[in-house]
């Protein structure tokens, strides 16, 4: 009985089983997906602010704007990323009148992975209104401390932190800014003339300085009107009466 012989490949059917094979080896693999926020963590931070979280402040032209405080944020950020998130200041400056903080905020989704944000926030210098220091910085350090917090504020607010707060103020903002002029705000002899009043009733320019912004909810004595300045020296004048 003969052997039975079988038939090798040819040559071109070797070569195409080589092509099938180097197809195989050569398929791209899928791409590794992002890692994101799940549901929970988004319902947080992406959530309507609570109305009593919700301060409010004058700005320029006394225009009120919402706004929410730093511990809000912080407590947003912790409940959603269970404290696993960090915030960095990379960079700051000191001005004549205010000081600028760049902030960088890490929430670290995995190991492996982190969303990063960053943004920049300010403060106004608090000054010595009185005495020997008159006219020199009270605490740069709290300044700076004022103007990082900004900074943690917005850049927080870029992930949906308050989201509901800052955002639709950016038409309002716009507007101000189209809209407000340096003729609109009180002229420097308004301001030493309620300095000066508020000495003569026993306040300091400075105490009187935070009493006049608390009044109207300004974020700065600059941003005081005319109008509201106005104001403030018929309150003045009345109490200077009654006193003497």
């Amino acid at each position: 009985m003969e052997p039975k012989l079988t038939r090798g490949p040819v040559v071109g059917e070797v070569t195409a089983w080589a092509n099938d094979v180097k197809g195989v080896e050569e398929m791209p693999t899928q791409p590794a997906q992002t890692p994101v926020m799940n549901s929970s963590q988004l319902a947080i931070i992406q959530g309507k602010t609570p109305k009593n979280y919700i301060k409010q402040r004058q700005g320029r032209g006394g225009k009120m704007l919402d706004y929410v405080e730093v511990g809000y944020v912080v407590q947003v950020l912790n409940e959603a990323f269970n404290f696993m998130w960090d915030f960095e200041v990379a960079d700051q400056g000191v001005g004549k009148d205010q000081v600028w903080v760049k902030g960088i905020l890490r929430i670290h989704i995995t190991p492996e992975f982190s969303i990063k944000k960053s943004a920049f926030g300010g403060s106004e210098i608090k000054k010595w209104a009185a005495g020997i220091k008159v006219g020199s910085a009270m605490d740069i350090g709290d300044d700076l401390k004022a103007a990082a917090a900004d900074a943690l504020k917005k850049a927080a607010s870029l992930v949906g932190v308050a989201g509901d707060v800052y955002y639709p103020q950016m038409d309002r903002l716009d507007e101000e800014t189209a809209q407000i002029s340096e003729a609109d705000l009180a002229t420097v002899l308004q301001k030493n003339k309620i300095f000066a009043m508020a000495v003569q009733i026993g306040n300091s320019a400075e105490e009187y300085k935070e009493k006049v912004k608390a009044d109207f909810k300004l974020q700065s004595f600059n941003d005081l009107t005319k109008a509201q300045a106005s104001q403030v020296i018929e309150q003045l004048n009345q109490e200077i009466a009654e006193t003497f």
